[in-house]
């Protein structure tokens, strides 16, 4: 970047390249028109930095439709957005979009959706799973399911639940084994 592009330039070899401090407004403010506002990159160690003791570390905000307020974009095969909750030993998730961790005891979450009337945490895929858990599952509601078609025959050692119409109205509760078999578990 040449000089004569920039409003400001400071350099130090050891020390802070720029400082900005204000008691009651914001310290160090950097906006364009049609351009990146601030911009902080760091060959070995992190390219922006935000602490605060009171607040926000990092706040990105858009009034902007189909724009996010905050984007992490790894463009190897790291993590996206990473969560961390605690002062805990963590690791980034390879091929991973965003990443939660928390692990200060049974009550921590590492990823925490909430919706009052939409979707807390909505999966999609063509193709793979839009929900995969390893590990128990617990609901303090219920399991909803939606009639469907019968389903392929599930994996080796598996079993697929499902509800169908029995070809007369009525719901039928439905499992199918790996075999082929599928067994009406309840009609309605």
């Amino acid at each position: 970047m040449s000089d004569a592009s920039l409003g400001v330039k400071a350099s130090s070899g050891s020390g802070i390249g720029v400082s900005g401090e204000s008691t009651s407004n914001v310290g160090v403010l950097g906006w364009s028109g049609s351009h990146i506002g601030v911009q902080g990159g760091s060959g070995t160690s992190r390219g922006v930095y935000g602490s605060s003791s009171a607040s926000y570390g990092v706040h990105g905000v858009t009034t902007a439709a189909g724009q996010a307020g905050t984007v992490g974009h790894a463009f190897g095969p790291g993590t996206g957005v990473m969560g961390v909750s605690g002062i805990v030993a963590f690791t980034p998730k390879d091929k991973t979009g965003v990443y939660g961790y928390a692990s200060q005891d049974s009550s921590s979450k590492g990823v925490w959706g909430e919706s009052p009337s939409g979707h807390g945490v909505h999966g999609e895929s063509a193709a793979g799973w839009a929900g995969y858990f390893d590990g128990k599952v617990f609901t303090n509601r219920f399991v909803e399911f939606k009639e469907i078609s019968n389903p392929g025959r599930p994996g080796s050692n598996r079993a697929k639940v499902f509800a169908r119409d029995n070809g007369s109205g009525r719901t039928q509760l439905c499992v199918r084994f790996s075999n082929g078999v599928i067994r009406v578990l309840a009609t309605a």
